[in-house]
This record gives structure tokens, sequence and C-alpha cells, in this order.
């Protein structure tokens, strides 16, 4: 083969992959590493908490979490996890935040002071603006406010 053709060829194998990669980024960090990158970084700090038994926890994740827009919007403003709340620091820290229904969403301050949560499964535009307008209610500080009303 020649190499027009197996570059083409590694394009379309890879294509995938980097379609996917423009929806949230969770990141593989500790709880405390997610607080430490968040006020380094001047975000905040975004956890799904999910199961894996629980339908609209998959469905956020097959249909929302992978949007360009969503991840545009997520991936500028918070460190984001997703945990799950049944295993060992998901099951930790869904205590910590008081999780009784899955999915639920926390957003947190630097200082892993809860900001706001909401639950169960939205449409992506919808998901998106409940979560900037909340934001925006609970005057968070300008530079917070700023990356929202960018978007």
């Amino acid at each position: 083969m020649n190499k027009k053709v197996i570059i083409w060829m590694a394009g379309i194998l890879l294509l995938p992959l980097w379609v996917c990669a423009q929806g949230v980024n969770f990141r593989p960090l500790s709880y405390t590493e997610a607080i430490e990158l968040a006020a380094k970084e001047n975000k905040m700090v975004f956890i799904d908490f999910y199961t894996t038994w629980c339908g609209p926890c998959k469905r956020m994740s097959k249909e929302v979490f992978p949007q360009q827009e969503v991840g545009e919007y997520f991936n500028r403003t918070f460190i984001s996890l997703k945990l799950d709340a049944e295993k060992e620091n998901g099951l930790e820290l869904a205590k910590k935040y008081a999780v009784k229904a899955f999915p639920t969403f926390v957003v947190l301050s630097p200082d892993g002071t809860e900001v706001f949560r909401t639950s169960g499964y939205r449409p992506a535009d919808e998901f998106v603006e409940t979560i900037r307008k909340a934001l925006v209610k609970e005057g968070l500080p300008e530079q917070v406010i700023a990356l929202i009303e960018d978007t």
C-alpha cells in the first residue's frame, strides 16, 4: 500500500476517537487533585455521580456529555469528574454530598463548597442552560461569570 492510503485509513480509524474527545473531558483525578487543579486554573469542579444500573445516567453519558457544545462549555468552566456512587471514592463522596438520586450533578467551588446541584436526565441544551443560569444566580466570582458569559 502507498503512504496516502495508509494515512487515509488511519484517519478513518481514528476519527471516532477524535469526535468523542470533543465532549466533556472527565478527568481521572482524585477529589483532592480536582480541587487543587480547579483552584490553580480558576475553574469550578463538576461531579457526575452515577451508577452502573441507572438508565438516565447511561443516557447522559451517551447522548449529552459527548456533544461538542457541552464539552466546550464544561471543559472551559470546570474540572469534571465522573464517579460511580456505589464504589470506592465515589461512594465516600456521594455520602459526603448527600447524593440520593441518580444521576446527580454537583458543582463545587475550588474549596469544595457545594454551589449547585441538579439531578436527572436533560437534553444537552437544557442541561447546559440549567447549569449556566444556576451559576450566574449564585453570584460566582467575576472570572467564573466571565467564562460563563463568553459561551
